[in-house]
């Protein structure tokens, strides 16, 4: 049934349909000229070319299409693979980016610790520095120095050997010399 005011399609109990109706197919205009038997050879032959034509038109377009269709697909995958491309060289930047923070944070606590240690007079202990923190690595190197300090003053022993600091170092020459008497 159709609503006779507005032309709709109606259901039986008189509703107006909400359906969409289908796009009308294309229409050939030379499609109403089939029967071209009482048109002149010159009107028949006009038609049989603006067919040729339509035809002729008609490929060229959907090849376009297709071209136009192939260059969007192959742009498409193109920048799908840089972009692909694009994120595991990012994933790998990252990584390495990680990485040298870390070697970075490393090398940072060594250099404070050498300080440190130069600070307190045992730089060639900085590696057994503990802590975290400057006020850490400052309090174990002053409690490190002062133990080795202790030590070394009780085990400063002369043995004997080797030159002396304060004593007038004489070459051998002069202690021959001496000897011989010259």
């Amino acid at each position: 049934m159709t609503d006779s005011a507005t032309g709709d399609a109606t259901s039986p109990s008189g509703a107006t349909s909400d359906a969409t109706p289908a796009p009308p197919a294309p229409v050939d205009p030379l499609a109403d000229l089939g029967n071209t038997d009482d048109l002149g050879d010159a009107a028949r032959r006009a038609i049989a070319s603006l067919r040729r034509e339509s035809r002729t038109t008609a490929e060229r377009l959907t090849a376009e299409r297709d071209a136009a269709l192939a260059k969007v697909q192959a742009f498409e995958d193109a920048t799908g693979t840089e972009t692909e491309q694009l994120r595991t060289k990012l994933g790998r930047t990252d990584k390495r980016i990680g990485e040298l923070e870390a070697e970075n944070s490393v090398l940072r606590r060594r250099i404070e610790a050498s300080a440190v240690a130069a600070k307190h007079g045992i730089p060639d202990l900085a590696d057994r520095l503990q802590g975290m923190t400057t006020e850490e690595l400052e309090a174990d190197a002053k409690a490190l120095s002062e133990r080795v300090g202790a030590a070394r003053t009780t085990n400063d022993q002369d043995l004997g050997a080797g030159a002396r600091a304060g004593s007038s170092s004489t070459g051998m020459d002069q202690l021959i010399r001496q000897r011989a008497g010259r």
